[in-house]
């Protein structure tokens, strides 16, 4: 991708999939990045990554995505940098919630992940898209997951997240249809990154050794490295794609739910069962 006159906002960029996208920029002549996270240390050490390089322009800022007054500043600040530079967004910041079945669920954490992941890559959309639609260009990129394909047992925070930043793309894309203003959602599937292990805890049924086992099944079947995928999101804004499936599993597991709509679930539990022992296929046995 040529970087001349861009400028990245990268949410979730302090490690996984977002560093990865950063760093995948780092030799792009002309190219800005905006780097926001909750994680100042990690945020730090990728800045002092850009600290020599005269190429490109590197600002970040620490805030808490949850919290809606918090991006609504950070926006205000992008704002204020952008000199009439093509702007692709991308909101990858995403977090996880153990806390066992939906009747065992806390409301209160329901609520922190949709604000999140769905509500702060709203109102983040909602402030700069008028600088898209003026210019009648730019790029957002929308990171769902598989989860936004599927339902999962004891994820239903998350899954819910995942379908409304979906189905949010979706509308989204159709409304830009006319312009020059390119939409993707990405679906990626397990990625070697630390969400799940950062994962919040909460809930009378779920404790550390929950979230340890939950855990250690992510890792089995997480395949993909955070550079791939950070390598096909860029292939994907370069070639102006409206849909990615990140990973193998994602792609079998699209085909499988647009197959069998209604008894794809079964079939998930079925597969899981047979190629990955002690697998999230008996994830409820995790809340007993």
């Amino acid at each position: 991708m040529q970087g001349e006159n861009k400028f990245f906002v990268i949410t979730g960029a302090a490690s996984g999939i977002g560093r990865s996208l950063c760093l995948a920029l780092k030799e792009k002549k002309g190219v800005s990045i905006f780097a926001i996270d909750k994680d100042a240390i990690g945020l730090q050490q990728l800045g002092d990554l850009f600290s020599t390089n005269n190429q490109v322009r590197f600002y970040s800022e620490t805030i808490d995505l949850s919290i809606k007054e918090e991006v609504y500043k950070v926006a205000a600040m992008i704002v204020q940098k952008l000199e009439n530079q093509q702007l692709i967004l991308i909101n990858n910041a995403g977090a996880n919630l153990i806390s066992g079945l939906m009747k065992d669920t806390p409301m209160e954490g329901f609520d922190w992940i949709m604000r999140t992941n769905f509500w702060s890559m709203v109102y983040l959309t909602e402030k700069l898209l008028p600088y898209m639609i003026a210019q009648n260009q730019g790029s957002i990129v929308n990171v769902s997951s598989v989860f936004g394909l599927f339902g999962v047992k004891t994820s239903a925070p998350y899954c819910t997240t995942k379908f409304a930043v979906r189905g949010y793309s979706e509308s989204l894309r159709a409304e830009l249809d006319n312009t020059n203003i390119h939409l993707c959602c990405v679906h990626p599937g397990g990625i070697q990154t630390a969400i799940c292990a950062n994962s919040k805890v909460l809930g009378e049924k779920v404790n550390d050794l929950t979230k340890e086992r939950v855990v250690t099944s992510f890792n089995k079947q997480a395949r993909t490295t955070p550079e791939k995928a950070a390598s096909l999101i860029m292939q994907a804004i370069e070639n102006k794609q409206k849909r990615l499936l990140i990973g193998s599993d994602a792609k079998l597991i699209d085909l499988i739910v647009r197959i069998f709509p209604v008894y794809h679930q079964r079939i998930f539990q079925f597969i899981t069962k047979v190629f990955f022992k002690n697998s999230l296929s008996n994830i409820e046995e995790y809340y007993q």
